[in-house]
Parts: C-alpha cells; sequence; structure tokens
C-alpha cells in the first residue's frame, strides 16, 4: 500500500479526479491516520477473539426479537438483517465504506482536529445478492440470500445494500464484509493511504460544506436540520 500526502484541496482533486468507466475503487475516511480498518464488532476489546461470534449472534437474535416493534418494512434474510442491524449501529462484521471520494473526505475530517487523519483507497472482490449460488470470476460473486449465511463466507468482499434508506444514497454507501471481523484489512488489499495533516482539516469542512456536503446531506434528520440551522446562525 503506498501513501501520499494531501495538504490542499488541489492535491484532492489532483488524486482523485481520474476517475475511469470501470473503476470500483472504494473509499473511507477515518478521523485518526492510526486507526485500523476492522469492522465494530471487531473493536470490542472487553471480549476475547473466541468470544465475538457468540457475541454477535446472540445480540442479532436479541435486535431481531426487539426491532419489530419499530420497522414497517421487515428483513426477508439474515443478509437484510445484517444491513439493518449496521445502520442503526449495532456492531457487525460489516465495514463501511463509500464510492464518493468527498464523501470519504467529510469524515476524515469532521472530528479530531488536532490529529492527522487518512484516506483508504480499496479495490475489493465484489458480491452481489442473486438468485444463484456462488459463481462467477475471481473478483465477482453471487450469492443466493437464502442459501448462504453472511456468517460462512472466507475473505473479505466489498458489497452493496438496496438503498432503501436516503443516508445510504446521499453517502453512496456500502460495505466490505469480513469473514474474520477482528482483524483488520491486509495492506495487500488496499492500493492507497492518503494522509490529511491536521491543520487542514478545517479549511476541508469549510469547502465541503460550501459544495453542500455536510452532516445534514449525509445524515438527513430533524436533529441534523436543526444543527445545520444553528451552525449558519448563531455565530453570526
Amino acid at each position: 500500500m503506498r501513501t501520499k500526502s494531501l495538504a490542499t484541496f488541489d492535491a484532492f482533486v489532483e488524486a482523485f479526479g481520474h476517475r475511469y468507466l470501470q473503476d470500483e475503487r472504494v473509499y473511507r475516511g477515518v478521523s485518526n491516520v492510526d486507526y485500523e480498518l476492522v469492522p465494530s464488532i471487531g473493536r470490542l476489546h472487553q471480549y476475547d477473539e473466541d468470544l465475538i461470534d457468540d457475541y454477535e449472534t446472540r445480540t442479532l437474535d436479541e435486535f431481531k426479537r426487539r426491532a419489530v416493534s419499530y420497522i414497517t418494512e421487515f428483513p426477508t434474510n439474515d443478509w437484510e438483517w445484517l444491513f439493518l442491524a449496521q445502520h442503526h449501529g449495532l456492531p457487525t462484521r460489516l465495514l463501511d465504506w463509500t464510492s464518493n471520494a468527498l464523501v470519504a473526505l467529510y469524515f476524515a475530517t469532521a472530528s479530531h482536529t488536532d490529529t492527522d487523519s487518512a484516506i483508504y483507497c480499496g479495490d475489493f472482490k465484489r458480491m452481489y445478492l442473486g438468485g444463484k449460488e456462488v459463481c462467477g470470476d475471481a473478483r465477482r460473486v453471487t450469492v443466493n440470500p437464502d442459501k448462504m449465511s453472511p456468517f460462512n463466507i472466507s475473505g473479505v468482499y466489498c458489497i452493496s445494500p438496496a438503498h432503501k434508506h436516503q443516508r445510504y444514497v446521499n453517502q453512496s454507501g456500502l460495505f466490505t464484509l469480513h469473514d474474520n471481523p477482528c482483524k483488520a484489512i491486509p495492506e495487500s488489499q488496499l492500493q492507497m493511504k492518503y494522509i490529511i495533516p491536521a491543520s487542514c482539516k478545517r479549511r476541508f469542512q469549510q469547502i465541503l460544506a460550501a459544495f453542500g456536503v455536510t452532516r445534514l446531506f449525509l445524515f438527513p434528520t430533524v436533529d441534523n436540520l436543526v444543527r445545520d440551522i444553528r451552525d449558519n446562525w448563531d455565530d453570526v
């Protein structure tokens, strides 16, 4: 994996502005340059690694039982339940990525303003949910979601959920699905790590806001609408 510093927005544009038709790169912005690419369930350090599978099974089962009182569109298989649980913050073996470099820049620069941040660039094997068994070439497989479990895969795959939530649409969101959620993605599976100096974060956030890439755009809720209004008016 190569590394490169992005100290200006011009450097960002130069790095990400040359896209190709078949380009399937994905990006993840992290607020601390030292953060490893580990799914949220693998960051539960209070549990030994051999207890994570039990934690995952039990918490997802409880989520299935208790979420029915709060949702109107019910998942039909474990894949959809896993996507829904991830959406609402339950620790899972999924890791959030985006196909939009501007979104990755937002997440890299929105917090920890005194710490260097990073944008990771990866190009992973793709997994699609369909009506067939596992098939395809080495970089693309299709699985039957009713016959194969997301907890019984080998390797790390990139998978796109059905965009049922505006948040995922606005974020151009997708996931990596990990066979071992306690281990970081190997550097051999990553193309680039772009380092963003802490001193540049505030300026990057100002530029993103000018282009409409804000917290309200990425997380469209009434609470964030109020936050957006106050950000615009309280310091006038």
